[in-house]
Protein backbone atom coordinates (compact mmCIF):
# COMPACT_ATOMS: atom_id res chain seq x y z
CA UNK A 1 0.00 0.00 0.00
CA UNK A 2 1.23 3.49 -0.84
CA UNK A 3 1.97 6.16 1.74
CA UNK A 4 2.01 9.76 0.58
CA UNK A 5 2.06 13.06 2.41
CA UNK A 6 1.92 16.63 1.12
CA UNK A 7 1.70 19.80 3.21
CA UNK A 8 2.19 22.98 1.19
CA UNK A 9 1.49 26.68 1.71
CA UNK A 10 1.15 28.56 -1.55
CA UNK A 11 0.18 31.97 -2.83
CA UNK A 12 -3.45 32.17 -3.94
CA UNK A 13 -2.61 32.16 -7.63
CA UNK A 14 -3.76 29.95 -10.48
CA UNK A 15 -0.14 29.34 -11.55
CA UNK A 16 0.92 28.08 -8.11
CA UNK A 17 -2.20 25.91 -7.79
CA UNK A 18 -1.58 24.40 -11.24
CA UNK A 19 2.06 23.69 -10.40
CA UNK A 20 0.99 21.94 -7.20
CA UNK A 21 -1.62 19.90 -9.09
CA UNK A 22 1.16 18.72 -11.40
CA UNK A 23 3.19 17.54 -8.40
CA UNK A 24 0.12 15.79 -6.96
CA UNK A 25 -0.59 14.08 -10.29
CA UNK A 26 2.98 12.80 -10.49
CA UNK A 27 2.82 11.44 -6.93
CA UNK A 28 -0.57 9.79 -7.54
CA UNK A 29 0.91 7.80 -10.44
CA UNK A 30 1.98 5.29 -7.77
CA UNK A 31 -1.68 4.36 -7.14
CA UNK A 32 -2.65 1.18 -8.97
CA UNK A 33 -6.28 2.15 -9.72
CA UNK A 34 -6.73 4.80 -12.42
CA UNK A 35 -10.18 5.75 -11.09
CA UNK A 36 -8.62 6.57 -7.71
CA UNK A 37 -5.87 8.62 -9.39
CA UNK A 38 -8.47 10.54 -11.39
CA UNK A 39 -10.77 11.12 -8.39
CA UNK A 40 -8.01 12.28 -6.05
CA UNK A 41 -6.50 14.64 -8.60
CA UNK A 42 -9.95 16.05 -9.32
CA UNK A 43 -10.71 16.51 -5.61
CA UNK A 44 -7.40 18.32 -5.06
CA UNK A 45 -7.86 20.46 -8.18
CA UNK A 46 -11.42 21.50 -7.26
CA UNK A 47 -10.54 22.28 -3.65
CA UNK A 48 -7.54 24.37 -4.72
CA UNK A 49 -9.51 26.16 -7.44
CA UNK A 50 -12.24 27.07 -4.96
CA UNK A 51 -9.70 28.33 -2.41
CA UNK A 52 -7.75 30.39 -4.95
CA UNK A 53 -10.67 31.83 -6.93
CA UNK A 54 -13.61 32.06 -4.55
CA UNK A 55 -11.94 32.05 -1.15
CA UNK A 56 -8.97 34.27 -1.88
CA UNK A 57 -10.37 36.20 -4.83
CA UNK A 58 -7.24 35.47 -6.91
CA UNK A 59 -5.30 37.72 -4.51
CA UNK A 60 -1.73 36.43 -4.67
CA UNK A 61 -0.90 38.12 -1.38
CA UNK A 62 -3.23 35.66 0.39
CA UNK A 63 -2.14 32.14 1.27
CA UNK A 64 -3.72 28.76 0.68
CA UNK A 65 -2.78 25.73 2.77
CA UNK A 66 -2.96 22.30 1.11
CA UNK A 67 -2.59 18.87 2.69
CA UNK A 68 -2.99 15.43 1.18
CA UNK A 69 -2.22 12.23 3.04
CA UNK A 70 -2.61 8.66 1.88
CA UNK A 71 -2.12 5.88 4.40
CA UNK A 72 -3.37 2.38 3.87
CA UNK A 73 -6.66 2.52 2.01
CA UNK A 74 -7.61 6.08 3.00
CA UNK A 75 -6.78 9.34 1.26
CA UNK A 76 -7.55 12.56 3.16
CA UNK A 77 -7.20 16.13 1.94
CA UNK A 78 -7.58 19.54 3.53
CA UNK A 79 -7.47 22.92 1.82
CA UNK A 80 -7.78 26.22 3.71
CA UNK A 81 -7.83 29.79 2.50
CA UNK A 82 -7.83 33.28 4.03
CA UNK A 83 -11.15 34.32 2.54
CA UNK A 84 -14.45 35.29 4.17
CA UNK A 85 -15.80 31.75 3.98
CA UNK A 86 -19.38 31.03 3.01
CA UNK A 87 -22.60 30.12 4.67
CA UNK A 88 -23.13 26.39 4.66
CA UNK A 89 -26.75 25.43 4.02
CA UNK A 90 -28.63 22.14 4.16
CA UNK A 91 -26.74 19.63 2.04
CA UNK A 92 -23.40 21.36 2.76
CA UNK A 93 -23.47 23.56 -0.32
CA UNK A 94 -23.16 27.26 -1.04
CA UNK A 95 -26.21 29.52 -1.01
CA UNK A 96 -28.43 28.92 -4.03
CA UNK A 97 -27.54 32.24 -5.66
CA UNK A 98 -23.82 31.49 -5.38
CA UNK A 99 -24.36 28.21 -7.23
CA UNK A 100 -25.90 30.12 -10.12
CA UNK A 101 -22.83 32.36 -10.45
CA UNK A 102 -20.16 29.67 -10.17
CA UNK A 103 -19.45 26.12 -11.27
CA UNK A 104 -20.22 22.82 -9.67
CA UNK A 105 -17.01 22.26 -7.69
CA UNK A 106 -18.74 21.29 -4.47
CA UNK A 107 -21.12 18.94 -6.28
CA UNK A 108 -18.15 17.31 -8.02
CA UNK A 109 -16.28 16.99 -4.72
CA UNK A 110 -19.29 15.34 -3.08
CA UNK A 111 -19.51 12.83 -5.91
CA UNK A 112 -15.84 11.79 -5.85
CA UNK A 113 -15.30 11.74 -2.09
CA UNK A 114 -16.61 9.34 0.51
CA UNK A 115 -16.78 12.14 3.05
CA UNK A 116 -16.78 15.91 2.55
CA UNK A 117 -17.09 18.58 5.21
CA UNK A 118 -16.46 22.28 5.66
CA UNK A 119 -14.83 23.90 8.67
CA UNK A 120 -13.98 27.40 9.84
CA UNK A 121 -17.14 28.90 8.32
CA UNK A 122 -16.35 27.47 4.90
CA UNK A 123 -12.70 28.56 4.73
CA UNK A 124 -11.53 24.94 5.00
CA UNK A 125 -12.70 21.91 3.03
CA UNK A 126 -11.83 18.40 4.18
CA UNK A 127 -12.36 15.34 2.01
CA UNK A 128 -11.76 11.63 2.40
CA UNK A 129 -11.80 8.85 -0.15
CA UNK A 130 -11.20 5.15 0.24
CA UNK A 131 -8.72 4.02 -2.37
CA UNK A 132 -8.43 0.71 -4.23
CA UNK A 133 -12.12 0.64 -5.04
CA UNK A 134 -13.41 3.62 -3.03
CA UNK A 135 -16.37 5.63 -4.30
CA UNK A 136 -18.09 4.27 -7.36
CA UNK A 137 -17.93 7.65 -9.16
Amino acid sequence: MIELSFAVDLAASVAEAEALCGRVRAALAALPDSSDRFALELLCREALANAVEHGSGLDGSKRVHFELRIRGDLAAGRVSDEGRGFRIVRGGSRRAEARLEHGNGIVIMKRYSDRLRFEDEGRTVVFERRIDGGSQA
